[in-house]
């Protein structure tokens, strides 16, 4: 991954974290975004793989290997995989105390000494553009090849895309931005198909719903948005949806900086819209008829060969997943791991329209909020918004970042 050595103290460091093996000698990672690390993972935490981890790490730092690489874009990878590893320990101190002190410290020094001044981070390539200007993939949807895979330009201040903010001040994708504790920002896109005047008009229609919301008769008292009242006025057929994950970094001045670093794009395009949510719940065929699911993820070795590095997941490719799991880890169970697909969206975004379109809906939330201001933001309030999260969080930071 960072050279042509596999002995390489970068290398060991990254196989250590992102490589896993079963019981029977199957090797799986090398080439996901996050590491196979799960709220009852074991390893790193004891055993052999500690041991190894806290030698490996010494070692890292008595030859000061964090200066073998003096590439900018390598050291910002190096620093972002480890910062992984590192809230993940930290959210593990109450379990194991003395194994997470025995890692989070040498942790949160190399991510130190990796650290990148801020005007080297926001020199970091914008690979996101390299993916249009390459031409790899149509910029639209095809009605006609539900199935082809599309890219569009959602950076364009001028185009049909329209990224959101709230009123309020709140993160608009709230549920991922804290289930990756600020490492990473979160961009929410909006595309009506008539294009930007029919999506600036939709969200001003979306922010005349009243200031809370009540149960609709009819319907259980829960915290679903169907049984929510007022009901929002439906989006129509052939409206997208996307949320991008970008980077974010350590500076050399211990602060949180955003980076034009894509890490993937998730997008959805509305096909068909069942009224009666009740029909939808949960039901693969049904959501697939309604929703067209697109995704690309970020391609480290592509990236670092300075190509272009977002690549398209294929429609039949698993995973084995750490967004919003049980926290039961694979590799550990006496059963032989069992991946599952990539595109899992209905487990969230079931409801018909706009009820699923959950930057609005906020079906996570409970109890439920009121109805957020949706609004025209741009991506640079977005990612100050967002980077206020890890400040709020000092229990996250207690080796992390320079006093």
């Amino acid at each position: 991954m960072y050279s042509p050595d596999p002995t390489h103290p970068w290398n060991r460091l990254f196989r250590l974290f992102y490589v896993r093996a079963t019981p029977d000698g199957h090797v799986y990672g090398g080439d996901e975004l996050d590491p196979y690390l799960w709220q009852q993972t074991r390893y790193l935490l004891e055993g052999p793989s500690h041991k190894a981890a806290v030698k490996l790490l010494d070692e890292f730092l008595q030859m000061h290997a964090d200066r073998l690489i003096t590439d900018p874009l390598r050291r910002a990878m190096m620093q972002r995989d480890l910062w992984a590893v590192y809230d993940w320990v930290a959210m593990r101190r109450q379990d194991h105390a003395d194994a997470a002190l025995k890692l989070l410290k040498p942790l949160g020094e190399i991510i130190r000494r990796l650290a990148l001044t801020e005007q080297q981070i926001r020199a970091l390539p914008e690979n996101y553009q390299t993916a249009i200007q390459a031409n790899a993939f149509p910029r639209s949807a095809d009605e006609q090849h539900r199935e082809a895979a599309f890219l569009p330009d959602l950076f364009n201040p001028d185009g049909p895309w329209v990224c959101l903010g709230q009123r309020q001040g709140m993160p608009v994708a709230s549920v991922h931005l804290e289930f990756f504790q600020g490492r990473s920002v979160f961009l929410v896109f909006l595309r009506l198909p008539e294009g930007r005047s029919e999506t600036l008009n939709y969200l001003q229609e979306l922010r005349k719903i009243p200031s809370k919301w009540t149960p609709q008769p009819g319907f259980p008292r829960d915290s679903a948005p169907r049984s929510r009242y007022p009901q929002p006025q439906q989006f129509p057929v052939g409206t997208q949806v996307a949320l991008v994950r970008q980077m974010a970094l350590i500076s050399d001045q211990g602060k949180f900086v955003p980076t034009h670093l894509t890490e993937s794009v998730q997008l959805r395009v509305y096909r068909a819209i069942d009224p009666d949510p009740r029909r939808n719940y949960i039901n693969t065929e049904r959501f697939r008829a309604q929703q067209d699911v697109f995704e690309f993820r970020l391609d480290r070795r592509k990236l670092l060969a300075g190509e272009n590095s977002l690549r398209a997941v294929g429609a039949n490719e698993k995973e084995f997943p750490t967004f919003m799991t049980h926290g039961v880890d694979d590799f550990e169970s006496p059963m032989p791991p069992q991946d599952a697909p990539i595109f899992r969206c209905q487990a969230c975004h079931y409801d018909p329209g706009v009820q699923s379109f959950i930057s609005h809906s906020r079906m996570h939330f409970i109890p439920p909020p009121q109805p957020p201001d949706l609004v025209e933001s741009t991506p640079e309030q977005e990612a100050g918004r967002d980077l206020k999260w890890r400040p709020a969080h000092p229990e996250l930071n207690v080796e992390l970042v320079k006093k």
